[in-house]
């Protein structure tokens, strides 16, 4: 590995190695609101990041006008999406370097791809820049799944209107006391390989730390079980759809609770934020289904072999 540098001055050059990275905390949600821009992908939003901590182990710090998050996997020390309104990411690409290469890691530092458009072009020759779409978000217009209105939802009103005549159903908010564990078998259940089900100690988490990370649990039982869930929360006027599982033995289940939670949680925003697909074929087909607006693209930076 070469770890590629450029000049910087000897009062900065190492002062990032020397930085006090420490455990992110529940507390640490007005720092996060104080660094962050008003950017609408999920890697901002506080509660998601708190909530996938039970999983990946996330340190933060503060550092020239940012808040620097990373995380180790594998080894591999990777650094998010930096929390700044700063628009020059320059000084925390070369940072991150010095980092990785006095700890002898690789280094993974991802951006959005329009803060490659603001990269120097010394930044962007020296470094390879990685296209990762199984993390770029699904952003979708609210009145869009409120709705289902047009020629390309058909598909959707049709499953929405066949669970809505099949099925005698309740939409009912959570209650931790009824809810809590079956909520966590449903999920265990929900899955059947390894690749999916990760996320449950996530879910867990969340539900364990839902009202200090304001989020929402919205419920569709049938025959007093649960046969869908929701797990959300409104960030920058947009709302974001972190959890979802839902039973298909009831047709049109994953239709009614996209449709039902928008228009209970999201009537008021712009837009929803239905997250990646972790490159999970299934789940891209499904988001695609909902007929996004956009995604939010994002690099992987790394060093030069």
């Amino acid at each position: 590995m070469r770890a590629i540098l450029h000049k910087t001055s000897g009062e900065n050059r190492g002062k990032y190695i020397d930085m006090n990275f420490r455990p992110i905390a529940i507390d640490d949600c007005e720092l996060f609101d104080k660094y962050s821009s008003d950017d609408i992908n999920y890697e901002n939003n506080f509660a998601v990041l708190f909530a996938w901590n039970a999983i990946f182990p996330y340190e933060v710090c503060e550092f020239e006008n940012a808040l620097i998050v990373k995380l180790t996997v594998d080894g591999n020390t990777i650094f998010d999406i930096p929390k700044t309104k700063d628009i020059n990411l320059d000084k925390y690409v070369l940072f991150a370097a010095d980092y990785c290469r006095k700890k002898n890691t690789h280094l993974c530092f991802k951006i959005l791809a329009r803060d490659y458009e603001n990269l120097s072009p010394q930044i962007k020759s020296d470094f390879i820049y990685e296209p990762i779409p199984h993390q770029w978000d699904y952003i979708y217009k609210s009145s869009d799944l409120i709705t289902f209105q047009g020629r390309k939802f058909q598909k959707k009103r049709n499953l929405l209107s066949q669970f809505l005549r099949n099925y005698q159903y309740d939409f009912i908010d959570y209650d931790k006391q009824k809810h809590y564990d079956e909520i966590l078998v449903f999920q265990n259940l929900w899955s059947k390989d390894d690749e999916e089900n990760y996320e449950f100690p996530a879910v867990k988490f969340a539900l364990d730390n839902l009202e200090k990370l304001n989020l929402n649990c919205d419920i569709i039982e049938i025959a007093g079980k649960i046969a869908a869930f929701s797990i959300s929360n409104i960030h920058h006027n947009t709302g974001e759809v972190i959890f979802e599982k839902g039973d298909t033995n009831f047709k049109g289940i994953y239709a009614a609770i996209v449709n039902f939670t928008a228009k209970k949680r999201f009537a008021g925003c712009a837009f929803i934020n239905r997250e990646e697909d972790m490159g999970i074929e299934n789940l891209r087909k499904a988001k695609l289904a909902l007929n996004p607006i956009k995604q939010i693209e994002k690099y992987l930076i790394h060093f030069k072999d």
